[in-house]
């Protein structure tokens, strides 16, 4: 009897490890999400999926923030964070994630024709080491850490690369301050060529007035290209896209 017993509860015990290995592949198999590249992302609405890319654009109105992953919105998925969630990120999500290459996990869908990924919070969107590093590998080659996997270009042909996130290298051969934007001018005729441009916002970040600074340096500006009036520009939020390359001789 006692033998009966033993074996019948081992058949019970077999069963039931069984079933356990079972639940946990099961959920094991829920948890594995699928990753899309960010230009991939707009093809699988309706999934909730891994999205990783790096963010080139960043903007924040009253009640929503945008994280943009390219300057084409329209087309591209973008990170929509609310209002609501704002106060539970460490800083302004825009500036906080802004140039920074990122892993998001959620749900795609879509408002108006539009991919978007809504996050609630920051355990939903991880910074990813290449982001962290780019300081520290600057040490060994500022030029080469700011232009990373980018394509440099010529100052010229920055027209030629709209919508794109590129490195332009050229010399800064005319500046100006208007109280509320500094314009870095690769050519005098800058209704034409290349701008970089530096918003008031985002003075302090610099070291000293970036019109001063950057006066005829040979340097290397990273960005997406944008058009405004017909030209090109490049906007610099902070000092990290703007490596000097050949320092201008001293007196």
């Amino acid at each position: 009897m006692t033998e009966r017993i033993s074996a019948s509860t081992n058949r019970r015990l077999a069963w039931g490890m069984a079933l356990a290995c079972l639940a946990c592949a099961g959920i094991s198999a829920q948890d594995k999400k699928p990753v899309y590249s960010w230009d991939k992302a707009h093809e699988h609405v309706g999934e909730t999926a891994i999205v990783e890319g790096r963010i080139v654009d960043s903007k924040k109105l009253e009640n929503i923030c945008f994280l943009n992953f390219h300057s084409d919105f329209r087309k591209y998925v973008s990170i929509v964070i609310f209002k609501e969630d704002f106060g539970k990120f460490p800083s302004s999500p825009e500036i906080l994630y802004r140039g920074k290459s990122v892993r998001v996990t959620g749900a795609i869908s879509t408002h108006k024709d539009r991919a978007q990924i809504k996050v609630a919070g920051p355990d939903q969107i991880e910074i990813l080491p290449e982001s962290a590093t780019e300081a520290t590998t600057q040490t060994a080659s500022p030029a080469s850490a700011a232009a990373g996997n980018r394509p440099v270009i010529s100052w010229e042909d920055a027209a030629d690369h709209y919508g794109e996130e590129v490195v332009a290298e050229g010399k800064i051969v005319a500046t100006h301050n208007s109280g509320k934007v500094v314009h870095l001018n690769f050519h005098t005729n800058y209704r034409r060529y290349l701008t970089a441009v530096i918003f008031q916002r985002d003075w302090a970040k610099f070291p000293g007035k970036p019109e001063e600074i950057y006066a005829n340096q040979t340097v290397r500006v990273r960005g997406v290209v944008k058009k405004y009036q017909d030209a090109p520009e490049i906007i610099v939020n902070d000092p990290g896209q703007i490596e000097v390359i050949e320092p201008r001789l001293r007196p």
